[in-house]
């Protein structure tokens, strides 16, 4: 029982959302030595990227 429910709640959705999460932090994220020290350079390419995600995940919203 306890197993069936498990499935039921990671698949399909939380499955989604856990590649996706997984790959942004493996794709998007600089590595730990490059952010133990404030710079404009990585700050702004991750402000960006986020940006980015939002414009296009609202914008789809609105789409459709």
């Amino acid at each position: 029982m306890l197993g069936k429910w498990l499935i039921g709640y990671v698949w399909p959705y939380n499955a989604l959302f856990m590649a996706v999460t997984a790959l942004y932090w493996y794709v998007v994220l600089p590595d730990w030595a490059t952010m133990k020290t404030m710079s404009w350079g990585w700050s702004l390419r991750l402000y960006a990227v986020n940006a980015a995600g939002v414009f296009l995940f609202f914008g789809a919203v609105e789409l459709f």
